[in-house]
This record gives C-alpha cells, structure tokens and sequence, in this order.
C-alpha cells in the first residue's frame, strides 16, 4: 500500500500539471477569421507602428488595462482590409489573461464610425471559457465605441460561470479602441 499511494500521488502531480494546457484552443486562425470578418474585401495590408513615448502616455491616459500591455517600441499590427480603394475595416489582434491562461482576440473596427464592427476570438486557454467565443456573446460589442460603457452588466450580459473571460473580451474591446484611436487614426 506504500507504494500504491506514492505513485498515485504522482500521478495526480503530472496530471494537474498539464490541465493548464488541456484547455488550450486554437478556434480560427487570422486569415480565416479576417475572411469572415471582410467577406467583400480585395485585399489586405498590414500596417506596422512602433509605439513611442508620446503614444503609450495618451494610451496609459486613456485605459488602464492597456497601460500595463503597451510598451515603449513595441509594434502594433494593423491590418486594413479594403474593397478597390476604400478602406473597409482594420483590425487588430489583442491578448488578454483568462482566469487560467490567455485568450486571443482578432478585433474590427469600422474607420468610418470607429465603433466595433466584430470581434472574434481566436484562441484560449480556458477550462469554461469557450462560451465567450459564441456569436450570441460577441454580437453584444458590435457598433460599441468608446462612449459606450462597455461594462460586463451594464451594457455587456456577462457569460454565466465564465466572468473572468466575459470581462476579458470586455477590457479587449476597449484597449482596441482606444490604441486604434491614439496609433493608427493619429498617424
């Protein structure tokens, strides 16, 4: 019986030990995700921006959450979709920590309104996280801007039994706007 309890205590180790990544999910990857964001888009450029000094202290004014991401010399990728022309949307790609692990995000934002025109999630380490990447959940954030509250139980009905992630899209969605308003349309 010695032996028996040892072993299993090991064995209960390994085991929780690699829940964290059993929950890891990749749902759509960018390309597939901006097809389905911009289906009547021609093309695609992605538009890099190195943040300075001056920009991450408008962002830090302006959100909390993205004062502790954004750093000084780190590249934003913004990716414009466009039918001939015109700019039809731009999107940009943003991380945020779940209750067990991070979650990837593909946000659009309309440069007409600079409101949200989808989100969609692109992965995550969640053991019940994954009913923030229904559309049901998503569609709450389409056509949000900045002067939206953007508050998970206020204008955002949360996912039961998934808070931490409801309000993980939430803060997203928010820094989106915000960097894309104070990098991409400033520049």
């Amino acid at each position: 019986m010695k032996q028996v309890l040892p072993v299993f205590i090991r064995c209960l180790i390994v085991v929780l030990s690699l829940s964290s990544t059993l929950f890891a999910a990749t749902l759509i990857e960018v390309p597939a995700a901006l097809d389905q964001i911009f289906p009547e888009k021609d093309s695609v450029e992605s538009v890099k921006v190195v943040l300075t000094p001056e920009m991450i202290a408008a962002i830090s004014s302006r959100s909390e959450t993205a004062k502790l991401t954004a750093t000084v010399g780190q590249e934003k990728v913004f990716t414009v979709a466009k039918k001939g022309a015109d700019v039809i949307g731009v999107a940009t790609q943003a991380t945020e920590q779940g209750k067990w692990g991070l979650i990837q995000f593909l946000i659009a934002i309309n440069p007409k309104t600079t409101k949200i025109e989808d989100v969609v999630v692109l992965s995550y380490e969640e053991k019940r996280g994954k009913p923030i990447a229904r559309r049901t959940f998503l569609e709450q954030f389409i056509g949000k801007g900045l002067s939206d509250p953007l508050d998970v139980n206020n204008d955002i009905k949360g996912v039961t039994g998934a808070t931490i992630s409801s309000k993980a899209v939430t803060s997203a969605v928010k820094d989106a706007l915000v960097i894309y308003e104070e990098v991409f349309k400033k520049k």
